[in-house]
């Protein structure tokens, strides 16, 4: 993995605020180097998120039911 990185707050969603950040990996052909490497990374960002006392946000939805007379 290379410190060349990009980070940009790209958009406000319905129940988001994006992020989305490029990375590149040193051998981008070997797939177990690519998922370990994205799976430390990925760990890494929850873990400062942890550390802030952010949390993600997942999409909700409430359903009203209504019973008929």
């Amino acid at each position: 993995l290379t410190q060349d990185f990009r980070v940009f707050f790209t958009e406000y969603d319905d129940s988001a605020l994006r992020i989305e950040y490029t990375y590149y990996v040193k051998n981008p052909t070997d797939m177990n180097f690519f998922l370990k490497a994205k799976n430390r990374i990925n760990l890494a960002i929850k873990e400062k998120f942890d550390k802030a006392g952010l949390e993600m946000a997942f999409p909700t939805q409430t359903l009203h039911i209504l019973k008929e007379k």
